[in-house]
């Protein structure tokens, strides 16, 4: 299913990241990047690891993988004194609550327009991954601002 948002726009982002993260040493890896690219999986991590060495490719690369490996180092030292909330902004397609390990035992919120978050969710069903209990998804447009929302139920905002 392509991106209302703009067809296949998030996907070259998971490709940066799985290439990043199938070579070792592994700075971050992203386990659903791969299916998250579909059918052009290996044609968009194949022109990756041919190009990868480009200037502009590899630095898209390292600062999305940098900024993924830095926020969940910063994150994991207020997890460990009982910090069991994380609010990602502009989520599109990350992968946080459903692989980290960091994330069992904290709510996740996913913040981002409601056309991107209608996407990953069918990427989700599509791909057979589980949306685990504690993942929210809030709707908002970050340019209007959020609004304050209120969960009703733990299961507000979810699949």
């Amino acid at each position: 299913m392509d991106n209302p948002a703009g067809p296949l726009s998030c996907r070259p982002q998971h490709a940066r990241h799985t290439s990043s993260s199938t070579r070792p040493p592994s700075i971050f890896a992203d386990t659903l990047a791969q299916a998250f690219l579909g059918e052009r999986a290996e044609e968009l991590l194949g022109y990756h690891r041919s190009y990868g060495g480009h200037p502009v490719l590899s630095g898209a690369r390292a600062t999305a993988v940098t900024r993924s490996r830095y926020t969940e180092d910063r994150l994991a030292e207020p997890a460990s004194r009982g910090v069991d909330q994380y609010v990602i902004l502009g989520a599109g397609l990350d992968s946080f609550a459903y692989g980290s390990e960091l994330a069992d035992g904290m709510r996740v919120f996913e913040v981002d327009k409601p056309t991107t978050q209608h996407w990953k969710r069918a990427l989700l069903v599509e791909t057979g991954t589980t949306v685990p209990p504690s993942a929210f998804f809030v709707p908002g447009r970050l340019r209007e601002g959020v609004r304050p929302v209120t969960c009703r139920s733990p299961r507000a905002g979810r699949l």
